[in-house]
């Protein structure tokens, strides 16, 4: 079981989150990308002033097995944390990589420090890293003011982001960090030589000047208390925060001074699942025709339209050019749309939405059909598909002319229509042997929508939709209790599938779905139906649905009352 205060978001997300600020929750590791960076397969960017913890958080990245390459920047400055032995530790680290052929380097930056005026001015960069995941997952950048590789100590005032930017943003980091690496210098002996120097300590005026300067900022006895803020609260739940000054009123929120509208708690947990996935189709200019050809009624001397009129007559031939059992099996490889049903979740009409964790699944099924079709294939033409259309061809003469003299009354049939039809049957052939029998899929990446009061877009129409089927998929293979026929020839079972569709995170299914009866999971998907057909709108089906879904797998079923404003946030 998770402990309930320990944090572990999931991108996008800004750290330090206002819950953790208010006390509320602790982050489960340091930095919180700890995690992420070291699933990545490869870990790019700039890292100012590492020292200690940051050290010990690369070492453990390098030493993930996951980890096919690392090229970071070191950023240093006068008097900064950054010391001689990191920098040789990090050349020891290089070196021994190097030794065993692991693609890992770094260099070193030293920025100056500049004096405008009455004024010091330093130049320094926030730490800025890219991580790429592994095949099909999406890359991240986890960029913020938290210094030596996000380990450093943290302060209200520290803002980070961790998130996958599109591609377009991507390659113009990717340009960026080029750039950044061509101007830095190599470690070497030398520049691992930084200099061991200290903050100045200043004069005692100075110091004693800004010192008073902060109090009569921040104290509550300064003379502008009347309109401080006094104690800021943080809701442990959705993270919003609420001031009251000194004297005991309450602060507007800059973000509502200025208009901004805060988004529905909900919604924001339904809408950020979107981000994890993509919108799947079929790309048909991969999916080629099929074994059977289609013979205009010309070919027979007939005519294809005959109209009289309201009523319209059409004519139309099918020639199978396979054995009908291999044909169905080959047809079958052809059709993805039954297993992007399994794998997927409408989001709409036409709309099916594929989360980033069956992607893999996805794609593996999609080869398997393909070689499937293809062993086929050759199994019953070969490798010659002239040769095999020769050995049917009198089969399919005879066949012809029995139909040519049925609708014609003629026979037999003439050479130039035969010959017509063994060019259709051998050039379908010819372009499905060379061609996938099995079809690719495009997915389209979509982000989590802006929530608007506008009376003429939908939003909570489609998180409905998703939320209903995440649901129910979930449950299905518990109610049904023939749904294990889905996964029959596949290269996934019930544990992978329930795993990966977990799109909202329910405990129960932690455990494989072990603690969910089938009487339960029944009433569950009653229950969703239900909720479904009431004559609520889409936000109130939305609500009962999660409150439904947060109960959990022992929670009494019969007790909507005890449901009334239960809801969890990852």
């Amino acid at each position: 079981m998770k402990d309930p205060n320990q944090f572990s978001p999931d991108p996008p997300y800004l750290w330090p989150d206002t819950r953790a600020l208010g006390g509320h929750v602790a982050y489960a590791s340091q930095p919180p990308f700890r995690e992420l960076a070291c699933q990545a397969t490869a870990v790019l960017g700039v890292v100012p002033d590492i020292a200690d913890a940051g050290t010990e958080v690369l070492q453990q990245i390098v030493g993930s097995r996951s980890l096919t390459a690392c090229r970071l920047v070191v950023v240093v400055s006068t008097a900064c944390p950054t010391r001689e032995k990191h920098l040789r530790a990090l050349m020891a680290l290089e070196q021994a990589c190097k030794m065993v052929q692991r693609n890992v380097a770094f260099r070193v930056w030293p920025v100056p420090s500049l004096v405008r005026a009455d004024a010091r001015v330093q130049a320094r960069p926030a730490t800025c890293l890219c991580l790429y995941g592994p095949d099909g997952a999406p890359a991240h950048l986890a960029i913020g003011s938290v210094n030596d590789f996000g380990a450093d100590g943290w302060h209200p005032y520290s803002l980070n982001l961790v998130f996958a930017p599109a591609p377009t943003l991507l390659n113009s980091w990717r340009q960026w960090f080029d750039w950044v690496w061509c101007q830095a210098s190599p470690l070497t002996d030398t520049a691992v030589r930084i200099p061991h120097l200290v903050p100045a300590p200043g004069e005692i005026e100075a110091a004693t000047a800004w010192n008073d300067y902060e109090s009569l900022c921040r104290h509550l006895d300064s003379p502008d208390a009347a309109g401080m803020t006094a104690k800021v609260t943080v809701d442990p739940k959705t993270g919003e925060v609420t001031a009251v000054t000194a004297g005991g009123k309450p602060v507007q929120a800059p973000t509502d001074a200025a208009g901004i509208k805060r988004m529905d708690p909900l919604f924001a947990r339904l809408a950020s699942v979107l981000s994890k996935g993509a919108l799947v189709t079929v790309d048909e200019t991969t999916r080629v025709k099929p074994t059977s050809i289609s013979i205009s009624a010309r070919l027979f001397d007939q005519l294809a339209t005959r109209k009289v009129g309201r009523v319209t007559q059409r004519q139309s031939y099918t020639l199978d050019i396979l054995d009908e059992d291999v044909a169905k099996e080959i047809e079958k490889c052809r059709t993805v749309a039954p297993l992007l049903e399994l794998l997927g979740l409408q989001l709409g009409k036409g709309q099916l939405w594929v989360p980033a964790a069956t992607m893999p699944l996805l794609e593996k099924e999609l080869g398997k059909m393909n070689g499937k079709a293809k062993a086929l294939l050759d199994k019953e033409v070969g490798k010659d598909v002239a040769a095999f259309c020769k050995k049917r061809e009198g089969q399919i003469a005879v066949d012809l002319g029995d139909i040519y003299r049925e609708l014609t009354g003629r026979h037999p049939i003439p050479e130039a229509k035969l010959h017509e039809v063994r060019e259709l049957i051998e050039s379908r052939l010819k372009a499905i042997m060379a061609g996938r029998i099995t079809p690719q899929v495009c997915s389209t990446p979509i982000g989590v929508p802006a929530q608007t009061g506008s009376g003429n877009l939908s939003q909570w129409g489609t998180l409905l939709s998703l939320l209903e089927d995440a649901m129910t998929k979930l449950r299905e293979p518990f109610a049904d209790r023939y749904f294990d026929r889905n996964f029959t020839g596949k290269s996934f079972g019930r544990v992978e599938y329930l795993k990966a569709m977990n799109v909202f995170g329910e405990s129960w299914v932690e455990d494989g779905g072990g603690t969910k009866l089938r009487e339960t999971a029944q009433a569950e998907v009653a229950e969703i139906r239900d909720i479904m057909a009431s004559d609520e709108d889409a936000q109130a089906k939305c609500r009962e649905l999660v409150e439904l879904m947060d109960l959990g797998p022992h929670a009494p079923q019969d007790d909507a009352d005890e449901r009334q404003g239960v809801f969890s946030f990852p």
